[in-house]
């Protein structure tokens, strides 16, 4: 969305696997997962929780949440 004048950064979000292993990479993470978004009525922030499967089909996962200041949008 370049011509919306978006500022688009990764975030070192994942320092430890599921398992509590150390990683290479701080910015992606190669297992299933999916994404919980919930909206801070007080504040206006957005939180994401990633939530990562801890080991392929069972079904537990490890959250790693972030929060996003408000959108400011004109």
């Amino acid at each position: 969305m370049n011509y919306a004048d978006t500022d688009e950064t990764m975030v070192p979000l994942f320092e430890k696997d599921p398992s509590g292993n150390p990683l290479k990479s701080r910015h992606i993470m190669g297992r299933r997962n999916w994404c919980s978004t919930t909206w801070d009525e007080t504040t206006g922030e957005v939180e994401f929780d990633i939530r990562v499967e801890r080991a392929k089909g069972i079904g537990e996962t490890v959250g790693y949440p972030i929060r996003a200041p408000p959108p400011r949008w004109d």
